[in-house]
């Protein structure tokens, strides 16, 4: 597991560094010591990242409730990532208000800071269909994210192409369920048509700190579903166009039709 922990890691930070690449930027001057930083207006997950040229400098960080956040502050409240001339942090669940930055630059002349939302990444580790019967599919899934956190799910029925792509797709199930932890849910197929290799498609979509992160998947495996209660087509009809009179009449009373209701 501690493989998965550590891609889901350098995925955020690859993505973080890209993020704030295109984000607000502050550049600190000599004269000043301490200066807000950002305002945000509900609970968001935070990134922040300082640049500096010549010496890695002092950084810490106060909330609006005048917590302070720094490297090696107790409970893991802020993470803290070291690259060559770049340092990352990442506030979780950073309460709304104003957030300021304290800091002693040393010999830096200049720190460049810049700072943006950003959202957990959530994974489905495992999906498959354990069983098809009575006119359901039995299946279950695995979700992984770095805390046990409420999702909402979306299971559809999928028909892909010869590149396994999903080139349509019909809505089964919606649903909700909780990441780390196996979900294991029964996908009504009775509004299906006939067919002989659909594949179930899962998406799933978490709120991570403000933001909406969402992963899919799509069944290895093809099932075959028949449904005895699709409509059949009529077998016996009788057509006739007049071109002169510019008409079409078709005629299908040989046909009988059973178990309707007027």
């Amino acid at each position: 597991m501690s493989h998965i922990k550590n891609s889901r890691k350098v995925l955020v930070l690859l993505f973080i560094a890209i993020v704030l690449l295109f984000t607000a930027s502050v550049t600190v001057s000599a004269e000043l010591r301490s200066k807000v930083l950002f305002t945000i207006n509900e609970t968001r997950n935070m990134a922040i990242s300082v640049s500096y040229s010549s010496e890695v400098p002092v950084i810490s960080f106060i909330g609006p409730d005048g917590e302070k956040y720094y490297d090696g502050v107790p409970d893991n409240k802020i993470s803290v990532e070291y690259t060559e001339g770049v340092i990352y942090y990442m506030i979780s669940n950073a309460m709304p208000g104003d957030w300021t930055i304290e800091y002693d630059k040393l010999s830096n002349p200049t720190l460049e800071i810049t700072y943006a939302p950003y959202a957990e990444i959530v994974r489905i580790e495992r999906f498959i269909v354990e069983s098809i019967e009575n006119e359901a599919a039995n299946i279950s899934f695995d979700v992984s994210y770095i805390d046990n956190s409420d999702f909402e799910y979306i299971v559809s029925a999928a028909i892909t192409n010869e590149n396994n792509t999903v080139t349509g797709q019909k809505e089964l199930l919606k649903g909700s369920g909780s990441s780390n932890t196996t979900t294991s849910v029964k996908v009504p197929l009775s509004s299906l048509s006939s067919y002989d290799r659909y594949h179930l498609k899962l998406e799933v979509y978490l709120d991570s700190g403000g933001l909406e992160t969402f992963d899919t998947a799509v069944t290895e495996e093809s099932f075959s579903y028949d449904n005895n209660r699709e409509p059949k087509g009529i077998n016996d009809f009788y057509a006739e166009i007049n071109l002169t009179e510019e008409s079409l009449l078709i005629d299908w009373s040989s046909e009988s039709v059973y178990n309707c209701q007027e």
